[in-house]
């Protein structure tokens, strides 16, 4: 009966061991049942404007009959790490149409079929751009683009076939590329082939880019006869003080007959310089312990173009404990941040104080910024005894 009793606390013994070395007994859900901890999660950001989303393609197309059409239809977004699709949505009622999706080249020969009888057709291209869902932007976001295609069925004078704006963000202080393709087939060599440059045509269009804009040499299209390609150069470098918004200028070619093409009116947006912010706070009066002060200030942009966005700022209720502050961008007011609160110096220990406050001036494109560093300083004096 002894031998029986020592067998059983024995066993019990051992199983009372065995649970005690469980090494995570205890331990919360999300280790036991091998869950990650919610702060390992990847978090979502917040959507971005649509903005980000760019499809590069000319504005519009000239073409005829006959005669092969070349341009690029490019996407991109300005979102690091982002990958995205382009496709063309409408390529079947384009017949024997090609385009690349690596390259962006879209190549076409407009047919008698399109145009029929007409003596013009105007035709129009869908280009979409979608974004791929990541753990960071789970959310797919599209952009559409248009691109109307005017094709003529016969030939009757010199043809603007297209132009292309740089890819990328546009903005003072650079000079800037606008390839172009005409097609002139009275032109029997380069010497016949004029370019002018002049005001756009609509009037609705913005500031004029006349005098910032020159047309470059004028070459051959390789194995297109008739076919002609150059640049214009638009130069910012030195419009150091223009405010940015939207430019307009226009290309036309002339044939050696003197007929002349109509007018391609080539639009773009610029940003100009963004300047560094101010803030109306000049000084802070001093605080003595036990005191509590109203404050209040604005940081705003001078020009009052800009986006303000506040980066980064110090917490003064962690400096004086009881303290209320805060920053507010209104919607309104997009050019300034209004600060407005309460510093509390009941508990704080005398000496001297600064608080950061970091902020990002961006431009109506969102293309460029300038970033400033504002200090608030203040001192905190010790009570009379």
């Amino acid at each position: 009966m002894k031998f029986l009793i020592v067998i059983l606390a024995g066993m019990m013994l051992l199983s009372g061991c065995e649970m005690e070395q469980n090494p995570i007994k205890g331990a919360p859900d999300t280790i036991v049942n091998g869950k990650p901890p919610e702060a390992q999660k990847p978090k979502p950001e917040d959507p971005f404007d649509k903005e980000a989303l760019q499809i590069d393609a000319p504005d519009f197309i000239n073409g005829r009959v006959g005669s092969s059409l070349g341009f690029k239809i490019q996407g991109r977004v300005m979102v690091e790490g982002l990958d995205f699709d382009l496709t063309i949505d409408n390529l079947g009622e384009f017949p024997d149409a090609k385009y690349d999706p690596v390259t962006g080249d879209f190549v076409w020969t407009p047919t008698k079929v399109k145009v029929g009888s007409a003596n013009s057709v105007l035709l129009t291209l869908q280009a979409t751009l979608v974004t791929r869902p990541s753990e960071k932007y789970p959310v797919r976001m599209i952009e559409k683009k248009t691109i109307p295609m005017t094709i003529a069925n016969t030939y009757t004078q010199p043809i603007v076939n297209s132009v292309t704006k740089p890819t990328g963000k546009i903005v003072v202080g650079a000079t800037y590329k606008f390839p172009f393709t005409i097609e002139d087939i009275d032109a029997m060599a380069l010497v016949d082939v004029k370019v002018l440059i002049s005001e756009c045509t609509k009037s609705y269009y913005g500031e004029t880019a006349v005098y910032l804009a020159k047309a470059g040499k004028v070459t051959n299209v390789p194995n297109a006869p008739g076919k002609y390609q150059g640049e214009v150069s638009v130069d910012l470098s030195k419009a150091v003080n223009l405010v940015g918004g939207r430019f307009c200028f226009g290309i036309s070619t002339v044939s050696k007959h003197g007929v002349m093409s109509d007018v391609y009116d080539v639009e773009f947006e610029a940003e100009g310089r963004m300047r560094p912010t101010k803030m109306t706070l000049q000084n802070l009066p001093d605080l003595t312990v036990g005191e509590r002060m109203q404050v209040s200030f604005t940081i705003y942009d001078p020009s009052s173009l800009g986006t303000l966005e506040m980066i980064s700022q110090d917490d003064v209720t962690l400096i004086l404990p009881g303290s209320n502050f805060t920053c507010n961008r209104f919607y309104s007011t997009k050019y300034q941040i209004d600060c407005s609160g309460i510093f509390d110096a009941t508990t704080a220990i005398p000496g001297t104080y600064s608080l950061k406050y970091k902020v990002d001036n961006v431009g109506g494109y969102r293309m460029v910024k300038s970033t400033t560093e504002h200090v608030v300083s203040f001192t905190v004096k010790a009570a009379n005894p």
